[in-house]
């Protein structure tokens, strides 16, 4: 009974680990990823612009960091 078993999940694995099936499944990773790097710098420059927003109203003569919208460090400070 087991040996019947193993030799149904071999022919179930075979099957699933076709290669279309995985290029589908890296294509799909990659524009998630990509995808996911987007909406995070998106997000970044929109909570920038609000921390900037909001420092003014506290004190016009603050400023945090000085990093770029997106997050990165200032080219000035390198």
């Amino acid at each position: 009974m087991v040996f019947v078993d193993f030799i149904v999940l071999n022919q179930m694995v075979k099957g699933f680990l076709r290669v279309d099936y995985l290029v589908a499944i890296i294509v799909g990773l990659v524009m998630y990823i990509l995808g996911r790097n987007v909406f995070i710098s998106h997000k970044t420059a929109q909570m920038t612009n609000h921390s900037q927003r909001l420092e003014e109203k506290i004190d016009k003569n603050r400023s945090s960091s000085n990093l770029t919208v997106k997050g990165k460090t200032n080219p000035k400070d390198k």
